[in-house]
């Protein structure tokens, strides 16, 4: 009971728990689920969609990447060409977008063998116009959206 009172507190609080006294502490201690959400949160990231893979794998992973970066020591690199003269780069959540003068967009997926994420690339052809005003674009991975915002000139 009190194990499932502490997963619905966010990670700060459930470290203030734990401080209170060696009951509570031994069920933080003990729990999986609540040990994986403050390892996320202590990271600053948040849980994916993969149901696939087991809580204590995700830890595991987890635990694996956060001791890579502490030590850096990855296993492998990647080389990446950015598209030459590159006119707009945007970043979220792993991924990497660019768009060249020509209007040619490409996201690639940076791949992590530690986080279990394969490498991926698109491209297509920027929308008509979006290279002629200040436009900006909007990347939101986990919706598979991209969105090309431009100004107008409406008064």
């Amino acid at each position: 009971l009190l194990e499932g009172i502490l997963c619905t507190l966010d990670a700060c609080d459930i470290i203030t728990c734990r401080r209170t006294c060696k009951a509570l502490r031994d069920i933080v201690d003990a729990s999986l689920p609540i040990r994986y959400n403050i390892a996320l949160a202590a990271r600053g990231m948040r849980d994916g969609s993969n149901s696939s893979v087991t809580l204590a794998e995700k830890l595991e992973k987890l635990e694996r990447y956060e001791l890579a970066w502490r030590e850096l020591a990855w296993k492998e690199s990647l080389h990446w060409d950015f598209p030459s003269p590159c006119q707009h780069v945007y970043t979220a959540d792993g991924y990497l977008l660019t768009v060249n003068v020509a209007g040619v967009v490409k996201v690639v997926r940076l791949p992590s063998p530690l986080r279990g994420v394969t490498h991926e690339e698109y491209e297509w052809a920027a929308p008509v116009g979006f290279l002629e005003g200040q436009g900006t674009v909007l990347l939101d991975p986990r919706h598979n959206l991209v969105a090309f915002l431009s100004a107008t000139d409406d008064e």
